[in-house]
């Protein structure tokens, strides 16, 4: 399929406040005269609640973006159902049933947990409803389904990111330390391929920490025993990453070993400690690293949905998923089939929050630009340098019914 641009997101002003979303609404995605229903799945709640301001607000700020602030597509309201899992994997499922079956949406946004998001792919692949994952890296989402779609990176993409940042040298040794779930092992195991393709050298297999723990010194002195010359961190998106960190900082692992990480959340950043500035961050994105005119648009109508909290570092690829989500409606004139909408969104090209990306049409891959970053004595985000989109290609994926193991 021909690849298509569009163009025009600078041009955009930002006038109006989004609708709401209304439980009660009728009409769902396929009524041609009713609104055009958008579902936002997520975990407003639980361990995992600070994914969801990024999520659900950056969602709805692409939305205004696109749609010139009356957040309405060729004579049809948008409105948006928000749909809690919790943090609770097993009652994702049930809240993806729950709004597939009484809302009828368009377009879903997956959630954000690569657990989760596993568990309710198939829900919507069912039922045809095109689906953009915004966080979720998970390899099994990549060509899952005709109408599965994504802004996030793959796990593979991240551990591209990883080599990128690292330029690990023949016979250096790395050491990874991963969550243990769905993302911490398929972007270990990633990571660790890339990098031992590349002549680096495993100082031992691959360490898994629980995602939420009171204590981690056990897995902290498994990595400092080891000694390697790198140490891969794999993003432990949970408030008690910062205790993770707190605790490499003690154990003096940074003394000896250089240390590589996706950019942190605020929170967890602000309570790393001092071994902050001594991590070499790789990020998707942050206010403070991109500079452009629709990122300034994008940053002012985010704080106005927030009440005034800043985005971060997820909110990026959610507000691009709201844009494109737009541009593809805008493409079907409104029409919500999804065989159009997801015929829309292949081959996309265009600005979106973080830069020029490219959805690819042979399996839905994502490729836009990343950034290596430094932290401030007040771990404010420092621009090192730019990657381009093609620093993350990847090979095509086959579908998912024709993959092995990734």
């Amino acid at each position: 399929m021909p690849t298509r641009r569009w163009i025009g997101a600078l041009a955009f002003v930002l006038a109006a406040a989004l609708v709401g979303c209304s439980s009660n609404s009728s009409g769902g995605g396929s009524d041609d005269d009713g609104p055009i229903k958008l579902g936002i799945l997520t975990e407003k709640t639980g361990a995992q609640a600070s994914l969801s301001p990024d999520k659900e607000f950056g969602v709805k700020a692409g939305v205004a973006l696109a749609t010139n602030g009356t957040n309405e597509v060729a004579g049809r309201k948008i409105e948006f159902v928000v749909g809690d899992d919790r943090s609770d994997v097993a009652q994702a499922p049930t809240v993806a049933r729950r709004i597939v079956q009484k809302h009828d949406p368009a377009i879903m946004f997956g959630f954000s947990v690569s657990d989760a998001a596993v568990a309710t792919a198939p829900i919507m692949a069912d039922a045809k409803i095109p689906d953009i994952y915004t966080v979720s890296s998970t390899t099994e989402l990549s060509n899952f389904a005709d109408t599965t779609f994504r802004t996030a990176r793959d796990s593979q993409q991240e551990a591209r990111m990883f080599s990128s940042v690292a330029g690990i040298k023949q016979g250096e040794t790395f050491q990874i330390l991963a969550p243990d779930l769905a993302y911490g092992k398929a972007t270990g195991e990633a990571t660790q391929k890339v990098l031992e393709q590349e002549g680096g050298k495993a100082a031992g297999d691959i360490i898994y920490a629980p995602l939420v723990a009171d204590d981690y010194t056990a897995a902290v002195e498994r990595v400092r025993q080891r000694r390697a010359d790198k140490l891969m961190v794999v993003t432990f998106t949970s408030a008690a990453g910062a205790r993770l960190w707190q605790t490499i900082g003690r154990a003096g692992v940074a003394d000896n070993t250089e240390i590589y990480t996706l950019l942190q959340q605020r929170p967890v950043r602000e309570g790393m400690g001092p071994i902050a500035q001594k991590v070499n961050f790789f990020a998707l994105y942050d206010p403070e690293l991109v500079d452009s005119d629709l990122d300034t648009r994008f940053i002012a109508e985010f704080k106005k949905l927030s009440g005034g909290d800043a985005p971060d570092i997820y909110a990026g690829d959610a507000g691009t998923a709201g844009i494109i989500a737009v541009e593809a409606l805008k493409q079907t004139k409104g029409d919500t089939s999804p065989e159009k909408i997801s015929d829309a969104l292949e081959g996309l090209e265009g600005e979106g929050i973080r830069g020029e990306f490219r959805l690819r049409a042979e399996d839905h891959v994502f490729l836009q630009p990343f950034f290596e970053a430094r932290l401030d004595d007040s771990f404010r985000a420092e621009l090192v340098r730019t990657f381009p989109p093609d620093a993350i290609e990847v090979p095509v994926y086959p579908p998912k019914e024709r993959r092995t193991k990734d």
